[in-house]
């Protein structure tokens, strides 16, 4: 198994996976030249029941798409048009409901897995935040499998 993934390319890439009560959506987000990270093309939808090793791989996977892009260029309308066509979820009403966000964060050597708080789409707390004080990082040397196990158990701590 691999450790890091294509540890060559140095610079930051991101996916995020989702967890719904019959799937896990996982997607990779590409950075941009002003510092936004933006949705990618790249987006998974899996079994809840994946094993932890395949998870980790799939994780991986997206990572490595991960890529930093131009912001003024970058087609957002077709990117979101795929993630709904993809996903099933058509709304962001729908892609917010029951859902559970655990973000992976990868920069040469380390991974940092990062747990979201839900607020839905309307009011003050809307969207996903970071829940920074139940953060896991992980570096030099692990299996992607510890980084996918780390993801499941963070699903329990988001709100």
């Amino acid at each position: 198994m691999k450790l890091f993934g294509n540890i060559k390319n140095k610079k930051p890439s991101l996916v995020n996976v989702i967890k719904y009560p019959n799937e896990l959506i996982i997607e990779t987000i590409n950075s941009s030249d002003t510092g936004v990270w933006l949705r990618s093309i790249s987006v998974s939808c899996i079994p809840n029941s994946i094993d932890t090793f395949e998870l980790g791989e799939t994780i991986l996977v997206h990572l490595d798409k991960s890529k930093k892009v131009n912001y003024k260029k970058y087609d957002l309308e077709t990117v979101n048009n795929n993630y709904k066509k993809v996903t099933k979820k058509k709304t962001i009403k729908k892609q917010m409901e029951n859902a559970k966000l655990v973000s992976v964060y990868r920069e040469n050597k380390t991974i940092t897995v990062t747990p979201h708080r839900n607020g839905g789409t309307s009011g003050s707390l809307k969207g996903y935040e970071s829940i920074e004080e139940d953060k896991l990082v992980f570096t030099n040397s692990f299996k992607m499998e510890e980084i996918a196990k780390s993801v499941i158990q963070l699903f329990e701590k988001c709100k």
